[in-house]
């Protein structure tokens, strides 16, 4: 995936599994996944088995394993994800997760789908990618207490080393705003701070880079402010300076 989520901080992309399934999510109880008419069956010990989902039959070897295995909210005991969606070519695999409750010995259904999870067990984070066009996503879910909650949305601007994020609130409308380099993406528990990067006219694309060797006069250090939704244009702040202005995303380096 085109996407910098590595090395930082520990990381898990749990693998889909065929059908039949098992596992146990807790001592004595034995959760059994299988597949009849094309319709997904869950079945907790002797009790009567449930539908969770459905094949799709022309998604093709895409949809041969429709189920994930893994702990989704880090509480220590296994949850399940059903395959609910494929798009942009078997690239987003969006996925139902059920979180296993020790305590009712009951799967519950989180409310939102997730799509391709990378897991964060040391961040206590999940990370949901997917892709549109050209342009990869991402929103990123914070575990607390055992719930999972929508903490930010993240799209790649036209400078795939800079990211727009977006942190809606407690009712879910967009709120604080922030262009991060795609290095905090591999650590977002650090201090969220604005990034600082070079801008210069230079490198533009179709305008002249100053000659091998020599010195960019018109290089200037700033900060990333703000970032327009088309992922284009970024607002930049000279180092010093209370001027704030836009200009392409493809006029800066990111160092």
């Amino acid at each position: 995936m085109l996407i910098s989520l590595n090395a930082a901080a520990p990381r898990m992309e749990p693998e889909p599994q065929k059908l039949p399934a098992q596992f146990s999510p807790e001592t004595g109880v034995t959760v059994k996944i299988s597949v009849k008419n094309d319709k997904i069956h869950m079945q907790i010990n002797t009790e009567k088995p449930v539908e969770i989902g459905e094949l799709d039959p022309g998604a093709g070897m895409t949809g041969n394993k429709p189920i994930i295995i893994a702990d989704f909210n880090f509480d220590g005991a296994e949850d399940l994800a059903v395959l609910d969606g494929i798009g942009y070519n078997g690239v987003n695999m969006f996925y139902r997760v059920y979180l296993w409750e020790k305590a009712k010995r009951r799967f519950r259904e989180v409310k939102v789908p997730i799509s391709n999870p990378v897991l964060y067990k040391d961040l206590s984070l999940i990370a949901s990618p997917q892709r549109s066009g050209p342009r990869w996503y991402q929103t990123l879910y914070r575990v607390v207490k055992g719930d999972i909650y929508r903490y930010a949305d993240a799209q790649m601007l036209n400078n795939p080393e800079l990211w727009g994020l977006v942190f809606p609130d407690e009712q879910g409308v967009p709120g604080k705003r922030a262009v991060v380099t795609a290095a905090w993406l591999d650590n977002p528990a650090t201090a969220l701070k604005a990034a600082e990067i070079d801008y210069s006219p230079s490198l533009c694309n179709g305008e002249k880079a100053p000659a091998k060797g020599s010195v960019d006069k018109q290089k200037r250090r700033v900060r990333v402010l703000d970032f327009r939704e088309e992922g284009a244009e970024i607002q930049i702040q000279e180092m010093g300076k209370t001027e704030k202005s836009w200009v392409s995303a493809e006029c800066v380096n990111v160092k």
